[in-house]
Protein backbone atom coordinates (compact mmCIF):
# COMPACT_ATOMS: atom_id res chain seq x y z
CA UNK A 1 0.00 0.00 0.00
CA UNK A 2 2.86 2.69 0.53
CA UNK A 3 3.97 1.47 -2.83
CA UNK A 4 1.06 2.66 -4.32
CA UNK A 5 0.77 5.65 -2.73
CA UNK A 6 4.20 7.05 -3.40
CA UNK A 7 3.45 6.45 -7.28
CA UNK A 8 0.19 8.27 -7.18
CA UNK A 9 2.81 10.97 -4.96
CA UNK A 10 5.38 11.14 -7.33
CA UNK A 11 2.86 12.67 -10.19
CA UNK A 12 1.36 15.03 -7.75
CA UNK A 13 4.73 16.59 -6.40
CA UNK A 14 6.38 16.66 -10.17
CA UNK A 15 2.49 18.65 -11.45
CA UNK A 16 3.17 21.10 -8.35
CA UNK A 17 6.67 21.59 -9.23
CA UNK A 18 5.92 22.12 -12.85
CA UNK A 19 3.26 24.89 -11.88
CA UNK A 20 4.81 27.00 -9.27
CA UNK A 21 7.55 27.31 -12.02
CA UNK A 22 5.30 29.35 -13.84
CA UNK A 23 5.70 33.10 -13.87
CA UNK A 24 2.31 34.52 -14.69
CA UNK A 25 -0.26 35.70 -12.34
CA UNK A 26 -2.78 34.57 -14.00
CA UNK A 27 -5.98 36.92 -12.60
CA UNK A 28 -9.98 35.15 -13.90
CA UNK A 29 -11.72 37.47 -15.73
CA UNK A 30 -14.70 37.99 -12.90
CA UNK A 31 -11.39 38.97 -10.19
CA UNK A 32 -10.26 42.22 -12.49
CA UNK A 33 -11.90 45.74 -11.35
CA UNK A 34 -13.82 47.14 -13.91
CA UNK A 35 -12.17 49.58 -14.57
CA UNK A 36 -9.49 47.61 -16.18
CA UNK A 37 -12.15 46.23 -18.30
CA UNK A 38 -13.80 49.59 -19.27
CA UNK A 39 -10.40 51.09 -20.12
CA UNK A 40 -9.53 47.90 -22.66
CA UNK A 41 -13.24 48.41 -24.14
CA UNK A 42 -12.33 51.85 -24.53
CA UNK A 43 -8.98 50.99 -26.10
CA UNK A 44 -10.00 48.07 -27.96
CA UNK A 45 -13.78 47.62 -28.41
CA UNK A 46 -13.35 44.51 -30.80
CA UNK A 47 -10.63 42.67 -28.08
CA UNK A 48 -12.03 39.22 -27.60
CA UNK A 49 -11.12 36.27 -25.73
CA UNK A 50 -9.00 38.57 -23.17
CA UNK A 51 -6.66 36.93 -20.83
CA UNK A 52 -5.70 38.79 -17.77
CA UNK A 53 -2.11 38.40 -15.47
CA UNK A 54 -0.92 41.09 -13.23
CA UNK A 55 2.83 41.93 -14.05
CA UNK A 56 4.04 43.74 -10.70
CA UNK A 57 1.91 46.66 -10.54
CA UNK A 58 0.26 46.25 -13.97
CA UNK A 59 -2.65 44.48 -15.30
CA UNK A 60 -1.94 42.80 -18.39
CA UNK A 61 -4.82 41.80 -21.02
CA UNK A 62 -3.54 39.54 -23.43
CA UNK A 63 -5.65 38.97 -26.67
CA UNK A 64 -5.36 38.56 -30.58
CA UNK A 65 -6.96 41.03 -32.47
CA UNK A 66 -6.40 41.27 -36.47
CA UNK A 67 -4.21 38.38 -36.31
CA UNK A 68 -1.67 39.21 -34.13
CA UNK A 69 -1.28 39.16 -30.45
CA UNK A 70 -1.63 41.95 -27.81
CA UNK A 71 -0.55 42.68 -24.73
CA UNK A 72 -2.11 45.77 -23.28
CA UNK A 73 -0.58 47.23 -20.04
CA UNK A 74 -2.61 49.23 -17.37
CA UNK A 75 -0.87 50.70 -14.17
CA UNK A 76 -3.01 52.58 -10.94
CA UNK A 77 -6.60 53.51 -11.53
CA UNK A 78 -6.31 51.46 -15.06
CA UNK A 79 -4.38 54.32 -16.81
CA UNK A 80 -3.12 52.79 -19.91
CA UNK A 81 0.72 52.42 -19.70
CA UNK A 82 1.44 50.59 -23.10
CA UNK A 83 0.73 48.33 -25.96
CA UNK A 84 2.63 45.71 -27.70
CA UNK A 85 1.77 43.93 -30.74
CA UNK A 86 3.71 41.16 -32.03
CA UNK A 87 4.07 40.49 -35.82
CA UNK A 88 6.01 37.13 -35.79
CA UNK A 89 8.32 37.37 -38.16
CA UNK A 90 6.11 39.74 -40.52
CA UNK A 91 7.64 43.59 -41.17
CA UNK A 92 4.57 44.12 -43.10
CA UNK A 93 3.23 46.38 -40.66
CA UNK A 94 5.72 48.50 -39.81
CA UNK A 95 6.43 51.83 -41.24
CA UNK A 96 8.29 52.24 -44.64
CA UNK A 97 11.18 54.38 -42.88
CA UNK A 98 11.47 51.43 -40.51
CA UNK A 99 11.61 48.81 -42.99
CA UNK A 100 14.06 51.06 -45.38
CA UNK A 101 16.81 51.49 -42.48
CA UNK A 102 16.96 48.09 -41.05
CA UNK A 103 17.09 47.22 -45.13
CA UNK A 104 20.03 49.57 -45.65
CA UNK A 105 21.79 48.27 -42.07
CA UNK A 106 24.09 45.80 -42.89
CA UNK A 107 22.39 43.38 -40.94
CA UNK A 108 20.40 41.66 -44.05
CA UNK A 109 21.46 39.52 -45.17
CA UNK A 110 23.39 37.21 -42.90
CA UNK A 111 20.48 37.24 -40.65
CA UNK A 112 17.26 35.89 -40.00
CA UNK A 113 14.18 37.61 -38.45
CA UNK A 114 12.94 36.50 -35.70
CA UNK A 115 10.20 38.44 -34.04
CA UNK A 116 9.25 41.81 -34.98
CA UNK A 117 7.13 44.17 -32.45
CA UNK A 118 5.61 47.48 -32.01
CA UNK A 119 5.52 49.29 -29.09
CA UNK A 120 3.07 51.83 -28.13
CA UNK A 121 3.46 54.25 -24.82
CA UNK A 122 2.02 57.58 -23.83
CA UNK A 123 5.23 58.85 -24.81
CA UNK A 124 5.42 57.16 -28.03
CA UNK A 125 6.07 54.57 -30.52
CA UNK A 126 9.20 52.06 -30.84
CA UNK A 127 9.95 48.95 -32.64
CA UNK A 128 11.65 46.24 -31.95
CA UNK A 129 13.67 43.39 -34.89
CA UNK A 130 14.91 40.82 -33.41
CA UNK A 131 17.53 38.93 -35.56
CA UNK A 132 19.84 35.88 -35.63
CA UNK A 133 23.23 35.63 -36.81
CA UNK A 134 23.18 33.14 -39.62
CA UNK A 135 26.38 31.93 -39.42
CA UNK A 136 26.56 31.75 -34.69
CA UNK A 137 23.11 32.00 -34.02
CA UNK A 138 23.82 35.03 -31.76
CA UNK A 139 20.46 37.05 -31.07
CA UNK A 140 20.27 40.91 -31.38
CA UNK A 141 17.36 43.36 -30.24
CA UNK A 142 17.66 46.39 -33.57
CA UNK A 143 15.18 49.38 -31.93
CA UNK A 144 13.70 51.95 -34.01
CA UNK A 145 12.01 54.96 -34.09
CA UNK A 146 8.86 55.87 -36.40
CA UNK A 147 10.99 57.81 -38.77
CA UNK A 148 13.54 54.60 -39.10
CA UNK A 149 16.40 55.43 -36.47
CA UNK A 150 18.18 53.16 -34.81
CA UNK A 151 18.00 54.15 -31.29
CA UNK A 152 19.61 51.15 -29.31
CA UNK A 153 21.02 47.59 -30.67
CA UNK A 154 21.40 45.22 -27.76
CA UNK A 155 22.20 41.49 -27.79
CA UNK A 156 21.09 40.91 -24.37
CA UNK A 157 17.49 39.65 -23.30
CA UNK A 158 15.28 42.62 -23.50
CA UNK A 159 11.87 42.04 -20.91
CA UNK A 160 10.02 45.11 -22.08
CA UNK A 161 7.61 46.87 -19.80
CA UNK A 162 5.89 50.04 -19.61
CA UNK A 163 9.39 51.60 -17.25
CA UNK A 164 11.64 50.31 -19.30
CA UNK A 165 13.95 52.92 -20.85
CA UNK A 166 14.78 52.66 -24.22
Amino acid sequence: MKYVSRLFMLPTLALFAFTSCDSDDDVPANQVPLSYKTALNALYPDAAKVEWERDGGYYVADFTRIGYDYDVWFGNEAAWAMTSIDYGRSMSELPEAVTSAFAASGYFPGVTVDEVKEYQRPAGIFYIIEVESDNDGKETNLFYSPDGTLLRSTTADVDIRPDFSI
